[in-house]
């Protein structure tokens, strides 16, 4: 008998400040590795606690916006994502200066947070195809 796909139900980042946005690199080993994504958490997060998420990354956040959920199917996995658009203020932290908050049990954790634009996110910042929806309402605004 076929084992049951695993559920990962995740809140996914779109934090900008200006023409930036911020991106992190996935650990070396596992799933996606050395991909880059947006900032995410475990679980669906209401926005307190999206808020009390993004100043750990570093940021003071200004707005926090509902985008479209999102569904990504693995082999074994499923991901089940929310999505926010977080704008921040100018005393975001620079980049790399915050490690990221995050539940990566008995894994390498993910790089901090850098700011990226469009133009790097296009051209030089490989992210996967599982963050599409967010990826385009970057790229499209």
């Amino acid at each position: 008998m076929k084992k049951a796909r695993k559920i990962s139900r995740k809140t996914v980042f779109v934090i900008h400040y200006h023409d930036k946005i911020a991106l992190r690199r996935r650990p070396s080993k596992g799933l996606l590795a050395g991909l880059y994504e947006f900032p995410n958490a475990e679980g669906l997060l209401d926005a307190e606690q999206a808020a009390a998420f993004v100043r750990n990354l570093g940021f003071e956040p200004l707005r926090i916006l509902p985008l479209p959920p999102a569904k990504h199917i693995f082999t074994h996995v499923e991901w089940q994502m929310q999505g926010v658009d977080v704008l921040v203020d100018e005393t975001a932290a620079l980049p790399g200066e915050q490690e990221p908050v995050s539940a990566w049990e008995g894994e390498e954790k993910p790089s901090a947070v850098f700011m990226a634009d469009i133009a790097q996110i296009n051209e030089k910042y490989s992210i996967p195809s599982a963050f599409e929806v967010y990826r385009r309402a970057v790229v499209e605004g």
